[in-house]
């Protein structure tokens, strides 16, 4: 993958032998598909200052994109969220022929959804008994002859 940069981040692939802090090594315990363009599941790094602040899974199942981020508390800020979220939407829509992103918030998180919302997202389920809200947006492929 290349990387996909932001105002403030860097969002790569990861290596399975990176020293990954004990936070995000949980999020990180499976075995991902290595390959950005291929179906399944993806792991990415999101980056800022040199440092690796959270991961990104992704679930590639067409025609949609499953998104779920895990941001380190002491970087987990609006401006942060706001970066990741623009940067990968970006960087998905002009890689893949997928132009359904679904991303999940957890209901009580209102600077997250606020986010979410603000860039386009539409919700589309609340899971009232997980607490987690499920919002989607969709693009038309730009590629795709008329």
């Amino acid at each position: 993958m290349k990387y996909a940069i932001g105002s403030n981040i860097i969002i790569r692939t990861i290596k399975s032998e990176e020293n990954i802090d004990n936070f995000l090594h949980s999020f990180i315990n499976n075995n991902f598909d290595g390959d950005i363009l291929s179906e399944g599941d993806k792991i990415l790094g999101i980056e800022e200052g040199g440092n690796l602040i959270g991961a990104i899974s992704l679930k590639l199942a067409k025609p949609s994109i499953y998104l779920d981020a895990l941001i380190l508390p002491k970087y987990d800020n609006r401006k942060i969220v706001t970066d990741v979220l623009l940067t990968i939407v970006k960087y998905l829509h002009n890689i893949y022929k997928h132009r359904n992103i679904i991303v999940k918030s957890k209901k009580n998180d209102y600077a997250h959804r606020q986010v979410i919302e603000y860039l386009g997202f539409k919700r589309v389920e609340i899971d009232k008994e997980n607490g987690i809200y499920i919002y989607n947006i969709f693009v038309p492929n730009p590629n795709k002859e008329k």
